[in-house]
């Protein structure tokens, strides 16, 4: 049987839900100023993630980081490039490989700061090339490099002080930017789905088959759950991308959560074990989108230990 991946998504920067420091708004929270991520929390889930059989990390940086190229997106307290490295260096000694995230999708590059109101100028596009070629350098040429791209529709953005979304030609035209500049460091890029949901055409015409994608879905894929699946249509395609991806020559990575219920992570992987070709099925993204801090500290567990339960339940 081929090895399949498990990697642990941790968040480094909150700053990818809010863009208001006045008033809480998507997630019930609000844009931090200062770094959240509490270091022994970040030690512990790292460490925990590495005994439970997880080979690989993917970091959400955000504006967690002092970057060289463009200090002035930092919160206050940042990580220093150097402190990243050394931490990259400890996660590498638990046998952990090191995968960077900065999503760039509209709904979620409040960490930009104001770059974020500059979609689709040359400044935005030098600045997202900068930072991506910073962090390749950081991260020593990494495998893959996770670009976001998720829930950029303005439904998803209704509770955010500035709205504004990419289509048509310009959604794709982005999203291969971004794909270029870490292909061009010979990187493999990876995204979310959400744009196969809606335009799995044109997403196959436009987004190449070296893409890495991951398609998510939070709650319950059979029956045997206190909910049946998503009957309505968008439920269903986002249902279908697990295995309309694949046919299309796509690899892709599905991601679980046990943010939404905790049945979630073996139905994902008991949905795929039985419907997704092998080949095409290079691991799984956990993913419980908590916060490194005390008072998430045991969702963030649960999650890596859930993430446990079915890989050895389903062989992999």
């Amino acid at each position: 049987m081929k090895k399949t991946n498990w990697c642990f998504l941790i968040h480094l920067s909150c700053n990818m839900w809010h863009d208001s420091t006045t008033r809480p708004n998507a997630r019930g929270g609000k844009l931090e100023p200062k770094l959240t991520t509490e270091k022994d929390v970040w030690d512990e889930v790292t460490e925990y993630a590495a005994k439970e059989g997880c080979d690989s990390i993917l970091i959400d940086l955000g504006d967690a980081i002092q970057y060289k190229s463009h200090p002035e997106i930092a919160v206050e307290g940042a990580w220093t490039v150097e402190q990243l490295k050394e931490e990259l260096n400890r996660l590498r000694g638990l046998g952990l490989k090191v995968y960077p995230k900065l999503n760039f999708s509209t709904g979620h590059d409040a960490w930009l700061g104001v770059y974020h109101r500059m979609v689709s100028t040359p400044t935005y596009y030098q600045v997202c090339k900068d930072l991506i070629n910073e962090v390749i350098d950081i991260f020593d040429k990494p495998e893959l490099f996770h670009v976001g791209m998720d829930e950029e529709y303005a439904y998803n953005q209704q509770a955010l002080d500035f709205v504004c979304y990419r289509q048509y030609d310009l959604l794709w035209d982005d999203m291969n930017f971004f794909c270029d500049c870490v292909r061009e460091r010979g990187v493999r890029p990876w995204i979310w789905s959400d744009h196969f949901w809606k335009h799995p055409e044109e997403f196959a015409e436009h987004i190449g088959k070296d893409v890495l994608v991951s398609p998510w879905h939070y709650v319950y894929f059979y029956f045997d759950a206190p909910c049946p699946p998503p009957s309505d249509p968008h439920g269903i395609a986002v249902m279908e991308s697990y295995t309309k991806l694949p046919e299309l020559g796509y690899e892709i990575m599905p991601c679980f959560s046990n943010y939404t219920c905790r049945e979630n992570t073996d139905h994902t992987v008991r949905y795929c074990k039985e419907n997704v070709p092998e080949e095409k099925l290079p691991g799984f993204l956990i993913a419980p989108w908590y916060m490194t801090t005390d008072a998430d500290r045991y969702d963030l567990l649960e999650g890596i230990h859930l993430a446990k339960i079915a890989r050895e339940n389903y062989g992999y």
